[in-house]
Formats: C-alpha cells, sequence, structure tokens
C-alpha cells in the first residue's frame, strides 16, 4: 500500500537538520520561534539531530540551543559523535599514504591546501581563500611545520588554488588508479567568488551514507527520517528514502529530489513552514 505524504510525517520519528543555509540563516543565526517549535515537537517524542560540514567545535552552541542529545553527522559524513558524552560512532580517515600525496601534488602545481584532521585544520600557507574556509569551521587551526603530525588521522584534504586546470590534474593523479578507495571532486564554494576547491576524502563518505549508519545505530528506519538541506553537499541525503525537505534557497538539484520545498528561505525562517506542518499533524 503507498502511503500518502501525511501518513508518512505523522510516522515520523527523526528529522535531520542541516545548518548553513537551512535553519541558520545568512549570519548564523537560528529563530527563536524556530527553537521554539523544535521544542515543542521534541515534547511530543520527535527526535532531531544536525548534518554539517562543519566541525562539531562550531556548531555547539545551536546544540545546546536546540538541546540536542543524540549522535551529529560532522564534515559532511566523515564523523558521527555524540555532542555530549563525546563518543566516537564512526570516524573515517584518508590512509596516510594518500594524504601525503594529496600534499605532494599540492607543491608540485603551486596550490594551497588544507588538511582536516581529528585536531584540527593544517594548512601551508596563508590566503585569502585559505582563511574564508578556516573561519567557517570553528576548531584550531595551525600552520604546517610537522606534516607527519596530522597525516594519521586526516579526514579531508581540500585543495585550492587560482589555476582551474591544475587542480584538474590533481584530481585526476589522487583518484584510481594512481589510489585505492579515494573519491576526488571538483565544486565551487557558495561564497568566496565562486572559487574552485579540490575535495578529497576516503569513498563513501557523504551525508548520506553516514545517516544510513546514525539510523542503524538509533533502531530508527530511514523511511521513518526526515531530512532539511539546501545545498550540494546534502544530495547524499536526499538519494535515501528519506523524506525530504528542500529550502526555497536550495540549488536545483536538491528541489529535484525534494518531496517538499519551502516557500521561504532560510533569511525568512522558511524551515519553520516544516517545523509547523509537522506540529499540527503530531498534535
Amino acid at each position: 500500500m503507498i502511503k500518502t505524504e501525511e501518513e508518512i510525517l505523522r510516522n515520523l520519528k527523526l528529522v535531520v537538520l542541516d545548518l548553513d543555509g537551512t535553519i541558520l540563516d545568512n549570519e548564523n543565526n537560528i529563530s527563536k520561534e524556530t527553537i521554539n517549535l523544535i521544542t515543542k515537537l521534541k515534547d511530543k517524542g520527535l527526535k532531531f539531530t544536525i548534518a554539517s560540514a562543519r566541525y562539531l567545535s562550531s556548531f555547539l552552541d545551536y546544540i545546546k540551543l536546540l538541546n540536542i542529545d543524540l549522535p551529529v553527522i560532522c564534515l559532511d559524513g566523515s564523523v558521527i559523535i555524540n555532542p555530549i558524552t563525546g563518543e566516537y560512532i564512526n570516524e573515517l580517515f584518508i590512509p596516510a599514504k594518500y594524504v601525503l600525496r594529496s600534499i605532494k601534488m599540492s607543491e608540485k602545481y603551486s596550490l594551497n591546501f588544507l588538511l582536516f584532521c581529528k585536531d584540527g585544520i593544517y594548512y601551508n600557507k596563508n590566503s585569502y581563500v585559505i582563511e574564508s574556509l578556516l573561519h567557517k569551521y570553528g576548531t584550531e587551526y595551525k600552520l604546517i611545520n610537522f606534516i607527519n603530525n596530522c597525516v594519521n588521522e586526516t579526514y579531508e584534504v581540500i585543495i585550492t588554488g587560482n589555476e582551474f586546470e591544475n587542480l584538474k590534474k590533481v584530481k585526476r593523479k589522487m583518484i584510481f588508479p594512481y589510489t585505492y578507495g579515494i573519491q576526488a571532486s571538483i565544486y565551487k564554494s557558495r561564497k568566496d567568488n565562486g572559487n574552485n576547491f579540490l575535495e578529497i576524502k576516503k569513498i563513501g563518505v557523504n551525508k548520506g551514507m553516514a545517516l544510513k549508519k546514525l539510523c542503524n545505530y538509533l533502531d530508527i528506519k530511514i523511511k521513518n527520517t526526515a531530512v532539511v538541506g539546501d545545498w550540494y553537499n546534502d544530495i547524499s541525503l536526499f538519494n535515501t528514502n528519506a523524506f525530504k525537505v528542500a529550502m526555497a534557497n536550495a540549488v536545483p538539484e536538491i528541489k529535484k529530489l525534494a518531496d517538499i520545498t519551502t516557500t521561504k528561505s532560510n533569511n525568512e525562517d522558511g524551515i519553520n513552514e516544516f517545523l509547523n506542518l509537522l506540529l499540527e499533524l503530531k498534535s
């Protein structure tokens, strides 16, 4: 039997929220109404968590505001961690030999790189692009002096530079047959004048795969989960069997996969349209 949208929403057990461009406005604020609605829904038994590209340290304040006590997804799926106990549910590191290879390739083509490690972000040289990226993640930043201190616990490598062709060359050298079990993709930042970045991770690292692991850990079926997002890094979430909610400001690829799209953007508390709908159905 095919369930209606209303039946699906009534049976939701978990809502997974993206931060930037979704529940945060462009000034990084969550509205009081959003906090109030989530509190009311939690009182009715609905669970909430966060899936973000950020380090945990950069959104601990939001976790406190929303009183989230479930594991959260960080660094686009590289980490699943309980913010209350500090327990790591899952961690996925790039093999050290491939981290060293990415550094070697970056230096060969005079590119900037950042290593997203367990103890913070390491980078090779200052630039305005690097500085803008560092500002976002809310963790310790360390100019590299001793590379061996960090390569064994690197979740992700980001490489950037002015020459797009050089990024493409490095990308080719960071995938099969030169590496095994590594994914490399070039994307544009939503800010920073659309600068290009090469992102290197272990294969299988994305929010969607992390959601499956989290649901298994919580013993909640993905079909009883809703995901809310707006950007390209949310596409893997929208390719699961969860109920998908796109923000009005979402990229077209997200809207195409969504079950519903809000009429208002993140700057207009668009998330509250969905939360009010849930509250009505849960009442």
